[in-house]
């Protein structure tokens, strides 16, 4: 194999794949598969969950071949080197000979043979935008702990029925929803957090859509010169959107500007060293006439949030960190409507004359946080 490829096509290509793999005692694990066909390179990872491929074009191919050699040192080394020169790679009976200006590295090579593939065929296909993508990194992952106890809760619940394509995450605590129209339909699948981060990841500064395509425990995500191939969890599906908080009639309507700056500031106070251990991390939201009067920490913090009060509102008691993000995730420019029934049911939050995309999160009665 012998090629030429100007660095900066090449470094960040090498960063992107190298995300999937991983540390292993395995020689092959750690390792990035080189191909060069035509006038295109095509560069491959995996860590036997996920396989990545991304492709280069613009590739001067003077020998068709591949290759597979440590990807933390390619990494490094070619991102080492000045932007705007090329780099010259090829294969002999010594090792892969990887060249830029004055400066060379020879690698030692594992046959491309050795790399394991993964058998794919998809049965659905169903488009995703970026913009949908972007949303589940920033309201989905973070509500996902794939160390937890319930390995369904370990990913992002994606399906698609009734006309929209809908991406769940939840924990013991907060639920989740994304949801935008489509006309396909997709039983649920659970996508590992991990599949989900480098997905996010792979689409980020890209409006480009995604194509997920679904298979027999796997999926198959395709964006402009990248593929991610990762395995599902296998787990049936236990309902997670049930326990998504119900609707009122007349929901608390209030910026999300200023729900994010007091609730910040409570849990700044509430998670204070000197305090943890005396005062719960809640607040409880106490309706008044133009207001919440927010308390929290038996009276460590007080502060107010303007909202329409409708009558007959419930006080009610949150994790004052979970309703700041959930309100950073919603839109703090935006006003944001609070779905609170009796005390002890979840409260969903959603934009305003939201209907399908929400954040339901966990009430507590006065005194059990």
């Amino acid at each position: 194999m012998k090629l030429s490829i100007a660095r900066d096509l090449l470094a960040p290509a090498l960063a992107a794949v190298s995300t999937v793999s991983t540390r292993s005692t395995i020689p092959i694990m750690e390792c990035v598969r080189i191909e060069a066909r035509a006038s295109v390179l095509n560069l491959s990872c995996t860590d036997l969950d996920q396989w990545l491929d991304v492709v280069v074009a613009d590739a001067r191919v003077e020998t068709e071949g591949s290759v597979c050699v440590d990807i933390n040192r390619a990494r490094a080394l070619v991102a080492s080197w000045q932007s705007g020169f090329s780099v010259d790679v090829s294969v002999d009976g010594v090792g892969a000979h990887i060249r830029c200006r004055n400066s060379r590295l020879i690698f030692p090579v594992l046959a491309a043979t050795e790399f394991p593939r993964i058998a794919f065929t998809g049965t659905v296909e169903i488009e995703i935008s970026a913009e949908t993508i972007a949303k589940i990194g920033a309201v989905i992952l973070p509500l996902i702990e794939s160390d937890g106890a319930h390995v369904a809760l370990a990913g992002a619940h994606i399906s698609a029925r009734s006309g929209f394509l809908r991406a769940v995450g939840a924990n013991p605590h907060r639920i989740a929803v994304v949801a935008v129209p489509i006309g396909s339909e997709l039983d649920n699948i659970i996508l590992p957090k991990s599949s989900a981060a480098s997905l996010v990841r792979l689409s980020k500064g890209s409006s480009a859509p995604v194509r997920m395509a679904v298979g027999s425990g796997k999926a198959r995500f395709c964006g402009q010169n990248w593929t991610l191939t990762t395995k599902l969890i296998d787990e049936p599906d236990i309902g997670v959107e049930r326990a998504v908080g119900g609707l009122v009639e007349k929901p608390v309507v209030a910026f999300g500007s200023q729900i994010l700056s007091v609730c910040r500031r409570a849990a700044s106070v509430l998670e204070d060293r000197e305090f943890r251990k005396n005062a719960p991390r809640t607040v409880t939201l106490s309706p008044k006439e133009s207001g919440f009067l927010v308390t929290g920490g038996r009276g460590l913090f007080e502060d107010w949030i303007d909202a329409e009060i409708p009558e007959g509102t419930d006080s009610v008691e949150l994790n004052a960190a979970h309703l700041a993000d959930a309100a950073e995730a919603l839109g703090a420019e935006c006003e944001i409507e609070m779905h609170i029934h009796a005390p002890g049911k979840a409260v969903r939050l959603s934009r305003v004359g939201e209907r399908v995309e929400s954040i339901s999160l966990s009430s507590f009665r006065s005194g059990t946080a």
